[in-house]
């Protein structure tokens, strides 16, 4: 029941109820006693979406849904498809030679039970592959995955392999792999519920035609669950990323969250039963549901994956590089974004003012905005993380935070207290000098650090043990502190730190 566009909607006694308090500015009146406050010098119309939900059957815990878009979905007619918003288009403005306010078209409608998760690629060549793929799930049996044909001229594909509770899937190009001469998709697989537990990411090859075939690309031994698998390349190397998690069997601990990388063999047929499973390799532990990929940098080889953190209720950010003597990728930065949201659930980059501009991200918690020592709303100030003293903030908020009584909220919450919509703007800043770095990258710059502030005599005395705290940018220790360390780490009192006394402390 809220509104999308660059406008706020205030419900008359005619809609009953409303959002917001604050006086309204100079507004135009809208059919159905619906008033418009305007934000810009671009129209928009409101679409509302409602869900209503029945149980259909209590012995199978199945349900079926019902969506209305601004009340019904709308016929098509003789001639063609109509505007799901027709009757709510300012006809005095389009009679005046006005911009007519953004409307939306209906192609056409079809039918699915439990829809799960949607995936949308872009065309292809291949002309009988389907665009959109559903997932669909229950309690009781298997769940499937069907491919939808957006133009609405072919039936619907059904993939013939069984999933215990598919979630989110990725459409995957030929060629995309060196050796992937068919288009294929990867399901992310499993759920906590008991019986689902035992996941997995799987690669389906041609998808809901006679010639499907399905591999694993995990190993089927541990019982992780997954929800998201996407294809990724690290400075020129392929591979697939993913997030999982599994329960303790302790039941009041926590569940565990795993970014992992599986990387794709290097034979003629990488997806071939031969090949599988992949190697695994864990990144960093936290991420356990959805994540986005971005690279926020050209310039240089590092990636950045941006992870809602449902067990840990946070968002996470982590830049990976490849590690060539390694041979394999690692994680070189990471940040806690948001420490306070919740179950957070997904997170989606978005190129809102420029590249990579924002992220949106949804919880499962009600956050409305807290109130501010005015007794106003403040949006800005709850959940602003720190990076680099730089604030990730919610869109269109000023850089200084500043508290405003009459601020509006980017989120978007009922009075049912259902989740919560996020908005966060990413900071120039986002990778300057002094971000905080993983363990295992702040000791492998270590050795470096040392040898640019040695004596002549291959040690670092208390003086340049201290400049070495501030030029690390992790510590922000007390002077006393410091001195304390250095005592500690020259355990032979000759005022001065060898290169592993100096890395050991």
């Amino acid at each position: 029941g809220l509104p999308i566009g660059l406008c706020r909607l205030r419900g008359s006694a005619e809609t009953g109820g409303g959002i917001g308090e604050a006086e309204a500015p100079e507004k135009e009146e809208s059919r159905k006693g619906l008033e418009w406050w305007p934000r810009g010098d671009v129209p928009f119309t409101p679409v509302h979406v409602k869900v209503e939900r029945e149980l259909a059957d209590k012995a199978q815990l199945g349900t079926r849904s019902s969506v209305y878009v601004n009340d019904t979905l709308c016929p098509v007619l003789d001639n063609g498809a109509v505007p799901l918003d027709t009757k709510w288009v300012d006809e005095s403005r389009c009679r005046e030679g006005g911009e007519v306010p953004l409307h939306f078209t209906m192609l056409g409608e079809f039918y699915s039970e439990r829809p799960g998760y949607l995936h949308l690629h872009p065309p292809i060549q291949e002309g009988d592959v389907p665009r959109l793929w559903i997932t669909d799930f229950g309690m009781v049996g298997s769940g499937g995955v069907v491919g939808i044909d957006v133009s609405g001229q072919k039936q619907a594909s059904v993939c013939r392999a069984a999933f215990p509770w598919p979630n989110s899937v990725e459409f995957v190009e030929a060629g995309l792999w060196e050796g992937l001469d068919k288009p294929g998709m990867l399901v992310a697989d499993g759920f906590l519920v008991p019986g689902k537990t035992k996941g997995g990411v799987h690669f389906v090859t041609e998808p809901g035609t006679d010639r499907e075939e399905v591999v694993t690309l995990t190993e089927g031994r541990s019982k992780h669950f997954y929800h998201k698998a996407v294809p990724c390349s690290i400075d020129g190397h392929e591979g697939v990323l993913t997030a999982r998690a599994r329960l303790p069997l302790v039941p009041w601990m926590k569940g565990v969250g795993e970014l992992v990388w599986l990387e794709k063999p290097d034979t003629l047929q990488p997806t071939a039963p031969w090949s599988t499973p992949w190697r695994e390799i864990v990144l960093a532990e936290g991420p356990d549901v959805m994540f986005d990929v971005a690279d926020l940098d050209e310039g240089d080889t590092t990636v950045q994956v941006f992870a809602a953190e449902f067990f840990a209720r946070r968002l996470t950010m982590f830049s990976i590089l490849w590690d060539a003597d390694a041979g394999r990728p690692r994680v070189v930065q990471r940040e806690v974004l948001d420490s306070q949201l919740g179950q957070a659930y997904s997170v989606q980059v978005l190129s809102l003012d420029g590249p990579n501009s924002h992220l949106l991200v949804t919880t499962h918690e009600d956050t409305p905005p807290e109130a501010d020592e005015l007794g106003g709303t403040a949006s800005l100030t709850r959940l602003s993380s720190m990076v680099n003293s730089k604030p990730w903030t919610y869109a269109g908020a000023p850089d200084a935070l500043p508290k405003v009584p009459t601020a509006s909220s980017s989120q978007l919450f009922t009075e049912e207290a259902g989740g919560s919509m996020l908005v966060y703007k990413i900071p120039g800043s986002w990778h300057s000098e002094g971000a905080l770095q993983s363990e295992e990258a702040y000791r492998a710059s270590l050795p470096d650090l040392f040898q640019r502030i040695r004596r002549e005599d291959g040690c670092v005395n208390r003086a340049g043990y201290e400049e070495a705290v501030r030029l690390s940018g992790l510590l922000d220790w007390a002077e006393g502190d410091v001195a304390e360390l250095f005592e500690l780490a020259d355990w032979d009192g000759s005022g001065g730190l060898d290169e592993v006394e100096f890395e050991a402390v």
